[in-house]
């Protein structure tokens, strides 16, 4: 046994050498996606089908995929459904709020069918997946058809995996080619993303549903826009025009500001919409919407201090210039970059947080044995010096945490991104140390 092993290890080497150093990780890919794909059709007979019958929705996208995962879990059960919520934080089934663990935004295909048939028993009909790219390439949801697919944006991202944006759209856009032969796509006509899976659509022969902001760029005929947005710290309200139903509606959002969580919101009702749910049975719901883990959770309002997932450039862009737009006083923000992950997007963030935040603090973010000053002198190369900020870098989290509460002052906001909800920390590539922003904000100001 022995001998095949160090056989294996040596072809291995061998054509790692010879193709070049991606070899070994683009066949584990392959061999992964393989696997996965005939698991999914065991797991689906072991499981007893149990996606049949039910109105799957896959969430995809760069960022806002938990949150618009949620508010559609949210309205859907205001609306009468009998909803499911598989996404980042946890699978909701019924009464029942299970953890599905670290750093996993989508489970291998075997607990998905787990998840499948556990709401499936719990007479649940509708499920709202929140799905990633890597689930997608994968063959995580091998034997799923989607009734609905939702797009919030595509931004550069995972390009350690996917290489080139071009690549990233395709692996994304597997979706839609999931899609039951009458499932509709809704995508965001505001993102560069449209053109891409909008021909992607045509190519698969899906029917495809357009949202947008309603301003100059805006196509006359998408089918969902909003527009007259008023942003407060906490909350949003803005008009939801629908030309399927030919129909307005006043939307108030609490603890959904910002007009990325408009999008958001946008690209859900979409869906209801496109489902024939009657809006007027929803339209004051999201008055209601609870605080969602690890995303704008305010924790603190003397000082504002705020914990947000926010970990691409694309969000951090978005989450800043919003916070500027409802802060009187500096925003200062905590972050840093994960290893093993695209680090080409190391440079971008130091851009955007240089060109929007007033003070930056630069941590660990899941350095995985990676030394965090290297990380941190990356994001420090991207910066840009054009305009009046400050920066640190302190590799330990709970004290960079702690200098940014210190040097806050009335009127100025504190923002802790990059890990969001997450309980865990890997500090050396190995072990998952427990971790969450929120706990120690929380016992650092004493609430």
């Amino acid at each position: 046994m022995n001998l095949i092993v160090n056989l294996v290890k040596a072809i291995i080497n061998f054509s790692e050498n010879f193709f070049g150093k991606d070899f070994k990780k683009n066949l584990h890919d392959f061999a992964t996606s393989k696997w996965q794909f005939i698991w999914g059709q065991i797991y689906k007979f072991i499981y007893r089908f149990p996606a049949k019958d039910m109105i799957i929705i896959g969430v995809t996208g760069t960022n806002g995929k938990t949150t618009t995962s949620t508010i559609l879990h949210h309205l859907l059960s205001d609306a009468g459904y009998k909803v499911g919520l598989l996404s980042t934080i946890s699978a909701k089934i019924g009464d029942k709020d299970l953890d599905t663990g670290f750093h996993v935004t989508s489970p291998d295909v075997q607990d998905t069918y787990k998840y499948l048939r556990m709401m499936k028993d719990a007479g649940l009909n509708v499920v709202v997946l929140e799905t990633t790219s890597h689930a997608l390439f994968q063959n995580r949801y091998a034997g799923i058809k989607f009734d609905y697919a939702l797009y919030t944006n595509i931004s550069m991202e995972h390009l350690d995996m996917h290489k080139t944006y071009e690549n990233y759209v395709e692996h994304k856009s597997r979706l839609i080619k999931n899609l039951k032969p009458n499932g509709v796509a809704i995508l965001n006509e505001d993102d560069i993303s449209f053109g891409p899976l909008k021909i992607y659509c045509k190519k698969y022969n899906r029917k495809f549903y357009r949202y947008s902001q309603n301003d100059e760029t805006a196509n006359h005929q998408t089918e969902f826009e909003f527009s007259k947005a008023n942003l407060s710290f906490d909350t949003s309200e803005f008009k939801f025009l629908s030309r399927l139903s030919a129909k307005s509606f006043d939307i108030t959002a609490k603890n959904l500001p910002g007009l990325y969580n408009i999008a958001n919101i946008t690209a859900a009702l979409g869906a209801l919409e496109a489902m024939s749910v009657d809006l007027e049975r929803i339209e004051n719901s999201l008055e209601s919407f609870p605080t969602l883990e690890g995303r704008w959770e305010i924790l603190s309002r003397d000082p504002a201090v705020v914990v947000d997932f926010a970990h691409t450039d694309d969000g951090l862009d978005k989450l800043l210039t919003f916070s500027q737009e409802v802060t009187k006083g500096k925003v200062i923000v905590v972050f840093g970059c994960a290893s093993q992950r695209d680090d080409s997007k190391r440079a971008r963030m130091g851009r955007v947080a240089s060109e929007l935040a007033d003070e930056i603090i630069l941590t660990a973010e899941d350095p995985r044995g990676e030394s965090v000053e290297e990380i941190n002198k990356q994001i420090i190369e991207g910066m840009v010096h054009d305009r009046e900020f400050n920066y640190y870098s302190i590799p330990d989290r709970g004290e960079a945490i702690s200098k940014a509460i210190e040097i806050a002052r009335k009127d100025d906001l504190v923002i802790v991104t990059g890990k969001g909800h997450e309980k865990s920390l890997n500090i050396d590539g190995i072990t998952e140390e427990h971790w969450n922003d929120a706990e120690y904000i929380r016992s650092e100001l004493n609430i």
